[in-house]
C-alpha cells in the first residue's frame, strides 16, 4: 500500500468518527421526535457531504494513490510475465486499454493464451502476408451493377468518365 494511501485513510477514520461523535454528543444532545422537516434537513447535509467526497476523490484522487491519471496505471506486471512464462512474445502493451499485444505463431500458442484466467477476450489485428494462402478468385463480374451508375460524385461509380 502506498504511503499516501494509509495517510488518507487514516484521516478519513478520524474524519468519520469526527462527524459521528459530532452527530451523537453535540447536534442530538436530548431526545426528541424528528419531524419531517429536520430528518429531510439531516438528510441533505449527509447527501452533500457524500458528494462533496466524491467530487474531491474525482479531482484529487491521484493524492490518494500517487498516480497522475486512471491512462497512467500501467499494464499489470503478473499478467505480462504470466503471458511470457507460457511461451509467448508479447510485442507491445497498452496502458489506456490494458491490453497486450502478443506473437502468436500456432494455434497451440493461442490455446494456452486462452488459459490465462485474466484474458478477457482476444483481437486478431495482424497476420503476415508470407502466412496466408494465396487467396484465388474464382469468379468476378465483368460489367458494372445497374444500381451502381451515379458518376456525380466523386465516391460514386467507379466507372471512368468518357
Amino acid at each position: 500500500m502506498h504511503y499516501t494511501e494509509i495517510i488518507f485513510f487514516g484521516c478519513f477514520i478520524v474524519f468519520i468518527v469526527g462527524i459521528l461523535m459530532l452527530d451523537m454528543l453535540v447536534i442530538d444532545k436530548e431526545a426528541h421526535e424528528v419531524s419531517m422537516k429536520e430528518a429531510g434537513a439531516w438528510t441533505a447535509v449527509w447527501i452533500t457531504l457524500a458528494l462533496l467526497f466524491s467530487v474531491f476523490l474525482w479531482f484529487h484522487g491521484d493524492l490518494v494513490h500517487g498516480i497522475n491519471n486512471f491512462s497512467d496505471l500501467p499494464v499489470s506486471p503478473v499478467y505480462v510475465q504470466a503471458v511470457r512464462e507460457r511461451g509467448l512474445d508479447v510485442v507491445g502493451r497498452s496502458k489506456w486499454n490494458n491490453t497486450l499485444l502478443v506473437r502468436v505463431a500456432s494455434e497451440k500458442q493461442l490455446a494456452r493464451l486462452k488459459e490465462l484466467p485474466f484474458v478477457v477476450r482476444m483481437t486478431k489485428v495482424f497476420t503476415a502476408p508470407d502466412s496466408v494462402d494465396k487467396r484465388v478468385r474464382s469468379s468476378f463480374h465483368k460489367e458494372f451493377n445497374k444500381w451502381d451508375s451515379s458518376t456525380a460524385d466523386e465516391y460514386g461509380s467507379t466507372r471512368e468518365s468518357s
